[in-house]
């Protein structure tokens, strides 16, 4: 039997800190092909690929906490230990790991103040990633 993940059980750590989130998106790998037309060769073309040139960028959303401070709050400064995302099976169990190194804070930004809204108040994080591996 094949036990499929969920996407709602997942914790961010960075070192020995465990941090949760609302969401967490941009994990993806792709890489830019170039292809080739081989004289003498009509029934096809050869397909290569390019060196990786840019970064991915992983987007995280948080409820803003009364008097913590985030390791993420300041833009430009490298992240010296890997982010780790683990996704939880249904007993709470680590189940897939997504390990993130050559991390930066990209961005910070926080929700719109509204006093005409009832909603929390949410910290929104863009961390640059050079590469990741998935175990």
């Amino acid at each position: 039997m094949i036990d499929a993940l969920v996407g709602f059980r997942f914790v961010l750590s960075i070192g020995s800190l465990e941090m949760g989130y609302k969401s967490i998106s941009g994990i993806s790998r792709k890489v830019e092909t170039h292809t080739y037309q081989e004289g003498g060769v009509n029934d096809g073309v050869h397909v290569f690929a390019k060196p990786v040139a840019s970064e991915g960028v992983l987007t995280l959303e948080k409820g803003a906490i009364k008097g913590v401070k985030h390791p993420f709050y300041m833009p430009g400064e490298p992240i010296e230990q890997p982010l780790v995302l683990i996704v939880k099976d249904h007993l709470g169990n680590p189940a897939k790991t997504y390990t993130f190194s050559g991390c930066m804070t990209k961005s910070w930004s926080v929700s719109d103040f509204d006093a005409s809204r009832n909603e929390v108040l949410i910290d929104k994080f863009e961390i640059t990633y050079s590469r990741f591996i998935v175990s």
